[in-house]
């Protein structure tokens, strides 16, 4: 099995799950469906389902040159968990989890928009007073100096979440991610 995350979010998810089979996960900025993509493997290997969203084709990797509607085929080519394609910030969270029939506890959340500021704006979103995510991967790009690590931080901890790996670093040793543990799954 290779795992495809950027800077090992993969790795970790499946450590802090124990290798769980069947969970649910929901990637907010997903990208591409196979390269560079924290929840392609927990899909394809370990049986996982959730839903991903993002705002359309990547502008990197190989898929900026396909319209939305290729997109969405590339993706349903490769992966069985639905792609809402559409801008993060105009999505009712609550309304599509309950689509997609997700539980009110969530194995694992990705998120990754750019820019920074855009993820901190949809965590505000998050309907975090019916949903609870066992764990989480959260991009802050804090090297950017758009100082949204804080707030993002302030955040969680108020919803019950423990700040398990801080400032995980890049390849190029930049400040990328925080990662996190919900109280109630430590």
């Amino acid at each position: 099995m290779q795992f495809r995350s950027k800077i090992k979010q993969d790795v970790w998810v499946v450590d802090q799950m124990q290798g769980k089979r069947h969970g649910t996960f929901v990637d907010i900025g997903c990208a591409h469906p196979t390269y560079i993509n924290n929840t392609y493997v927990l899909e394809k290997h370990f049986g996982w389902t959730g839903v991903s969203v993002d705002i359309g084709p990547p502008s990197t990797y190989t898929l900026q040159h396909l319209t939305p509607a290729d997109y969405l085929m590339k993706w349903q080519s490769k992966r069985k968990s639905p792609l809402i394609i559409g801008d993060a910030m105009q999505v009712d969270f609550r309304a599509l989890f309950e689509r997609q029939g997700l539980p009110s506890v969530i194995d694992y959340l990705s998120m990754d928009i750019e820019p920074p500021r855009g993820t901190l704006a949809c965590l505000f979103r998050l309907p975090l007073e019916h949903y609870r995510f066992n764990v989480i991967t959260y991009e802050t790009d804090h090297y950017r100096g758009e100082n949204t690590r804080e707030p993002s931080r302030e955040f969680l901890l108020s919803h019950g979440y423990k700040l398990a790996v801080p400032g995980v670093l890049d390849r190029n040793g930049d400040e990328q991610e925080d990662w996190y543990v919900h109280e109630d799954f430590v």
